[in-house]
């Protein structure tokens, strides 16, 4: 059962800032999700690319961190059945969508929902969209 996926989360594209070191992960609460190599939108991908994407980043974090990576987030939210299946076989135990909702007892663990709040959001909008007021106007919006 999920309760928290994690605290504090190193995602693949920090590599950077640590170089060819290993990013540390020293505290019990800290965690690691895996992204891509390439942030690319996985559902366009072959067959070939995607399993060489989704297995790549584990290994290569795992490698990095000397840690197990047990959690994926969909590049861009973009997920599919395939895509899914894929995440499953290279090994994680969950992986968190873009989509919006709140993770229940009843939640696919591969397709963990999410309250999205935008890195630029100010006051209002932050608030917004934790609320979930932010969604149903998009929801509205788009008819």
């Amino acid at each position: 059962v999920l309760v928290l996926m994690m605290l504090l989360v190193y995602t693949y594209p920090l590599r950077r800032q640590f170089g060819t070191d290993k990013i540390p992960v020293d505290n019990w609460w800290q965690g690691i999700v895996s992204l891509i190599l390439t942030q690319r939108d996985l559902t366009k991908c072959t067959d070939i690319v995607l399993h060489t994407e989704v297995s790549g980043s584990k290994q290569d974090l795992e490698e990095r961190t000397g840690h197990k990576v047990e959690c994926f987030a969909y590049p861009g939210g973009f997920w599919d059945e395939r895509v899914r299946d894929e995440v499953v076989h290279a090994g994680y135990s969950n992986a968190r969508t873009i989509d919006f909702g709140w993770v229940t007892p009843d939640s696919d663990r591969f397709a963990l929902p999410c309250i999205g709040i935008s890195d630029a959001a100010g006051v209002y909008k932050a608030l917004c969209q934790a609320s979930g007021l932010w969604h149903m106007l998009l929801r509205i919006q788009r008819g």
